[in-house]
């Protein structure tokens, strides 16, 4: 039998319910998990050719590395953009030299101020 509380929650108008109605209570949205290099994940048309690919991918690079200089930050849009890096690498070798050249910098400059 049910509460008076029960019985309440039966004629109003919420969404939920108290769980002795045998009617489950709406389920939460689950929360999200916000990825914490979601500000640089790149997004990329799918109508683009691999050169173009290339060339966003080294102008956000170039744009961390003047705009944000850590180290740390461009690390961040490696991890975020991997799966992109991964593609470019199988893609086009040779022109990933200019990306190791930026990775290059920064890692250089880590190891100069590792503080």
């Amino acid at each position: 039998m049910c509460s008076e509380a029960c019985t309440f929650a039966k004629r109003s108008t919420t969404l939920s319910r108290p769980a002795c109605c045998g009617r489950p209570s709406p389920r939460r949205r689950a929360l999200k998990r916000v990825d914490p290099n979601a500000d640089l994940v790149l997004t990329i048309d799918r109508g683009w050719g691999d050169q173009k690919v290339f060339s966003y991918y080294r102008a956000a690079l170039t744009a961390v590395h003047r705009e944000r200089g850590e180290t740390l930050e461009i690390a961040r849009f490696r991890e975020a953009n991997a799966e992109l890096e991964t593609r470019l690498r199988a893609k086009l070798p040779d022109r990933m030299a200019e990306i190791d050249f930026l990775y290059g910098h920064a890692s250089a400059a880590l190891r100069q101020n590792p503080g």
